[in-house]
């Protein structure tokens, strides 16, 4: 088995459906190999211990502290660019706005847990002790 692991030779899309990744991921991260076979311009066969290979070559996510200022400048003009644009695009929302619509929320809810007792008095006709137990409820939950 071990053999037939060293001779196994996998093509872009062979290699796209195995992990998961999209074809165009997979041709980026296997630029640097060398083909192995197949047809230099349809159908390019990499040997798996080339990929292995190359994959192990790949650098460890490195922290931001650690990277030298230029690169830190640009991924924090990164980050600054993708909340700008997650923001344009509806995907992320200011804090203030989340507030604003949780506050209409909670005022609408309060609002009706407050007048629930007198409705019940009046509507249902329920018993000053039945309401101190309902007001009771409405407390805690508020």
């Amino acid at each position: 088995m071990d053999r037939e692991l060293k001779n196994l030779h996998l093509n872009i899309s062979q290699l796209a459906a195995l992990s998961g990744a999209h074809r165009q991921t997979v041709a980026a991260r296997v630029k640097n190999i060398s083909p192995a076979g197949g047809h230099e311009s349809n159908l390019k066969l990499y040997r798996l211990t080339d990929i292995l290979a190359e994959l192990m070559k790949a650098p460890l996510p490195v922290d931001n502290e650690e990277m030298d200022p230029h690169a830190r400048k640009a991924w924090y003009q990164s980050e600054r660019d993708r909340l700008k644009f997650e923001q344009e695009t509806g995907q992320l929302v200011p804090v203030s706005d989340v507030r604003r619509s949780f506050s209409v929320v909670v005022k609408a809810i309060v609002q009706v847990l407050e007048t629930w007792p007198d409705r019940l008095e009046r509507d249902r006709g329920w018993t000053a002790s039945q309401l101190n137990e309902v007001q009771i409820v409405v407390d805690e939950i508020r």
